[in-house]
């Protein structure tokens, strides 16, 4: 540790340690000392904010999952990533999108405050926002009541929740209203209340409701959606909602949630994940 705050790099400490490169990075991070951005040698021109900013972020990462005494594999489990996933996050190989460091910092039981902070600092880094922005508007009408009417009177609504229970599945729907919907492992796990939820949503009548365990190969989308008929896509994200009816993309949205409708599990297997689950956080049983 010393060494590092003399100026020695990481993969000099780890050549002279014999240690891993992440290990000793994650010593560092581990003992709250400051990184400095890759590349960093005394006299060096400054290498940028963003990239400043990315190396704040994946140590901030990496601590947090730290504190909490979770290894890689864990996290991924409860985040509902890859192990390999957490892993480049964490050694900044890989800018975590807004969505992802959401869901980690859910996964990792951060403070509002933090998350807020975490998630600022990747929009940041991704430079997101404006993204965001450009997308409502040229992938909404900009006809806001034309979208509540699609919601309002849609008859299907396919959704997929992916850190957390949608708020649809514990709210009062019209009896004409079906609902098709997922839900990962990882949103069930998230809380106790989620798993209670989820056990609620299934007995609903109107609801068809699967889960997307764990060892599923299906890749994740990167937010929870939701799909009104065949003619609008709500996607929640941590800025609000952003509204989709282009044709094609909802079309785009309809067949994911096929693709993961097929690959995940209902009926008397996922009674058995939800029991399972219920008795691991020693909830109720499901019957």
């Amino acid at each position: 540790m010393t060494s590092y705050l003399q100026g020695a790099s990481i993969r000099a400490l780890a050549d002279t340690t014999g240690r891993s490169y992440g290990t000793v990075r994650s010593t560092l991070v581990a003992a709250g000392i400051p990184l400095r951005p890759r590349g960093y040698h005394e006299g060096a021109e400054s290498t940028g904010d963003a990239r400043a900013r990315r190396e704040e972020l994946s140590a901030e990462l990496l601590r947090a999952r730290l504190n909490q005494g979770m290894t890689g594999k864990l996290a991924g489990e409860v985040s509902g990533m890859s192990q390999s996933k957490i892993s480049k996050i964490e050694t900044g190989r890989l800018l975590p999108k807004v969505e992802d460091v959401e869901r980690l910092a859910r996964a990792y039981g951060l403070s509002r405050r933090k998350s807020v902070e975490l998630i600022a600092l990747s929009a940041k880094a991704c430079g997101e926002t404006p993204t965001r922005r450009t997308v409502f508007h040229q992938g909404a009408s900009a006809d806001r009541p034309s979208v509540s009417r699609a919601v309002a009177t849609s008859s299907l609504i396919r959704t997929v929740g992916v850190s957390t229970v949608p708020d649809l599945l514990v709210s009062e729907l019209h009896p004409n209203v079906q609902v098709r919907a997922i839900l990962t492992e990882g949103a069930v796990r998230s809380s106790p209340q989620s798993c209670e939820d989820a056990r609620d949503a299934s007995r609903r009548p109107t609801v068809d409701l699967r889960i997307l365990p764990f060892h599923s190969t299906a890749e994740l989308p990167g937010s929870t959606f939701h799909v009104y008929d065949d003619r609008l896509v709500v996607v929640d994200m941590v800025a609000g909602a952003v509204a989709i009816t282009g044709a094609a993309s909802v079309a785009q949205h309809v067949a994911r949630f096929e693709e993961l409708y097929a690959k995940s599990v209902g009926n008397v297997e996922m009674d058995r994940l939800l029991a399972a689950i219920a008795g691991e956080r020693h909830l109720r049983p499901v019957p």
